[in-house]
C-alpha cells in the first residue's frame, strides 16, 4: 500500500502499456437492483447491482501483445445553461473511451471484439466469418506499471473496467511496402455500479459507480483462469480446436 499511495503523492509517470484479461459478466448486464442498504433478516446474498468479484467468470483471454492502451474521456454531453449572459449551469455527462491496438490478430480477438464467428467444414476446413454482428460487452483488468517520480520506482497496478462495449469495426490492412497491419481493438466504458465486498445481513456495500479505476490491487482475489461453468461464456466459441 505504501508503494501506491506514495507513487499518487509524489507524482507518476506512465510510459508503458497494459496487459489484459478478460471476464465475462454472469447473467449479462442490467440495472439490477439497488444492494447499498442491509439486507432485511434471513437474507445472506444479494442479486443486481452493485456487482462484486464473483458476478464475473474469468475466461482466460488476455490481450499481451498490445502496442497502445489509452484511456480518453470526452463530455459534457448535456450542458445547461441560463441567465441573462446564457452561463453554463450544470454540466453532465461524460464519454470514456477505450483506444488499444494489437500487434496481433488471433481468433479470439476477431470474435470477442469484432463479432466474427468461427466454423469448419469437413470439405471446406475452417474459416472466420466477418458479418454485421456487434459483439456484446464484457470486462477487462490490466496490469501495468507506473514510475515514481521521486523513487524511480516501477510501481505495480490495476486498471479495472467493469463494462467495456466493443465498437466492433474490422479493418483489415494489408500492406505490402508499409509497417505491419496492427488491430484496432477500441470500444466504450460504460459506467457501473461496483463494489469490493458481497452485502450480507450486517454489512452494507461500499459502492461507487466507475467507467474505470486504478488499482493498488486487483479486483479479483486470484490470477484468471478459464471457467466455462457459467453459460454466459463458451470457450469453444473463441479458438478453433486443436487437430
Amino acid at each position: 500500500m505504501a508503494d501506491f499511495t506514495q507513487l499518487m503523492n509524489n507524482g507518476f509517470g506512465v510510459v508503458t502499456v497494459m496487459d489484459v484479461c478478460i471476464y465475462e459478466k454472469k447473467g449479462g448486464y442490467g440495472e439490477g437492483s439497488d444492494c447499498c442498504a442491509v439486507l432485511p433478516a434471513g437474507q445472506t446474498a444479494v442479486t443486481g447491482e452493485p456487482y462484486d468479484a464473483s458476478s464475473w467468470v474469468a475466461t482466460g483471454q488476455k490481450l499481451d501483445t498490445l502496442k497502445i492502451s489509452n484511456l480518453n474521456q470526452e463530455g459534457p454531453t448535456k450542458t445547461i445553461t441560463g441567465g441573462k449572459y446564457s452561463v453554463p449551469l450544470v454540466k453532465y455527462g461524460k464519454t470514456t473511451t477505450v483506444e488499444m491496438q494489437d500487434a496481433l490478430g488471433s481468433a479470439m480477438t476477431l470474435v470477442r471484439f469484432f463479432g466474427c464467428e468461427l466454423g469448419t467444414s469437413t470439405n471446406k476446413g475452417a474459416r472466420i466469418s466477418v458479418g454485421d454482428k456487434f459483439p456484446h460487452p464484457f470486462a477487462m483488468e490490466g496490469k501495468t506499471f507506473f514510475i515514481d517520480r521521486v523513487t524511480g520506482k516501477e510501481v505495480e497496478l490495476y486498471i479495472f473496467m467493469p463494462q467495456f462495449y466493443p465498437e466492433g469495426i474490422l479493418n483489415l490492412t494489408q500492406d505490402a511496402e508499409g509497417d505491419a497491419a496492427v488491430f484496432d481493438l477500441n470500444g466504450t466504458l460504460i459506467s457501473t455500479w461496483i463494489c469490493d465486498d458481497v452485502a450480507t445481513e450486517s454489512t452494507a456495500h461500499t459502492k461507487r459507480k466507475v467507467a474505470y479505476e486504478i488499482r493498488e490491487k486487483s479486483f479479483f482475489a486470484a490470477t484468471p483462469t478459464a471457467d466455462s461453468s457459467d453459460s454466459a461464456f463458451n470457450p469453444a466459441d473463441y479458438q478453433f480446436a486443436n487437430s
